[in-house]
Parts: structure tokens; C-alpha cells; sequence
């Protein structure tokens, strides 16, 4: 085989370089099954995942009002959240960042945008209840996700069977 004619050989390296996947995380089921989606289906095992719970802004006449003596703060609410998810990142050998957000006086959906863009994420996952459409007139964290994050956005949905069945929590 002449030269002219020889195949060329293509030396294949790990240069891809490696994304940081932010995850939106609540205690509902439909992050549990956001946080399921993105394991089983999007996840590489080089990502460098962020796990953000924000905490719902509680106005000052909530905060007048005692909770329930049995109830957890937000902040010890957020921290088992976080480490729930955590020790299943741990354990699946991800490397990964908890961010915990209580934001004053700004919305929820606000700080998912500032805090994946401060992170400089390569896409976001978060869940979704579904409800946009009833909704559409108070908007929905992850509609509002989708349309101001400056990065893919990734809504899962639970499919109709999995809705009328009840998610089941990670």
C-alpha cells in the first residue's frame, strides 16, 4: 500500500472537557425523580455536579409566627435535603458541590438563574410538577429556568404513569 493511500491513524485522548451539571433539588418527589432522571440518563462519570436547594423565601409576617415545635428549620430541612443526594453522588463516585441558598426578598426561580450562572453551569436539571400550563399566569421555577438560564435546561417531567402512580422518592 502506497503512502498516498493509507489510512490515517487517529489518536483518540480524554480532552473532553468536563461539565458541571447543576441539579435542582427540593423534598418533593418530582426533584427525586429529576435527580433519578439525571442519573440514569444524562450524567457522565466525569461531571462535576451542584446540588442546589433554595429555601422559599419567608416573608417577616411568616416569620412572626412560630412553627410547629416539631417542625425543622429551613436551614436543618436544606441540610438533610443536601446530604440525602449527596450520599448518592458519594456513593456513585461523583465529585459535587452542595449549595444552599436563602435568598432575601428574591424569588426561588431568581436564584436557580443566579446561582447556575455563578457556577457557570453547563446545563441545568430540574424538576417539574407539570402545572406550567395552569400556572402560565404565576409562572413556575422551571419555565422560568428554561427562559432566562443562560445554559440547556433540562425539565423533567414525570410521564403520566408515573404521575398517577405517585413518584417514589430517591
Amino acid at each position: 500500500m502506497s503512502e498516498q493511500n493509507a489510512i490515517p491513524t487517529v489518536t483518540v485522548t480524554d480532552t473532553e472537557p468536563r461539565r458541571t451539571i447543576a441539579i435542582a433539588i427540593d423534598s418533593s418527589k418530582y426533584s427525586a425523580h429529576a435527580f433519578q432522571f439525571a442519573l440514569d440518563n444524562y450524567l457522565k462519570p466525569t461531571d462535576y455536579v451542584a446540588l442546589i436547594n433554595v429555601q422559599q423565601y419567608q416573608s417577616t409576617v411568616h416569620k412572626a409566627r412560630s412553627p410547629p415545635a416539631d417542625t425543622a428549620t429551613p436551614m436543618e430541612e436544606s441540610y438533610d435535603i443536601l446530604e440525602k443526594y449527596s450520599k448518592i453522588l458519594k456513593a456513585k463516585h461523583y465529585e459535587y458541590k452542595e449549595v444552599f441558598i436563602h435568598p432575601n426578598e428574591i424569588s426561588v426561580k431568581e436564584s436557580v438563574v443566579r446561582a447556575v450562572a455563578t457556577l457557570k453551569a453547563d446545563a441545568l436539571i430540574i424538576g417539574s410538577r407539570g402545572e406550567a400550563a395552569t400556572r402560565s399566569a404565576l409562572g413556575s421555577v422551571s419555565d422560568y429556568c428554561a427562559h432566562y438560564c443562560q445554559c440547556p435546561v433540562l425539565i423533567a417531567r414525570p410521564n403520566e404513569e408515573d404521575s398517577e402512580a405517585g413518584l417514589t422518592a430517591a
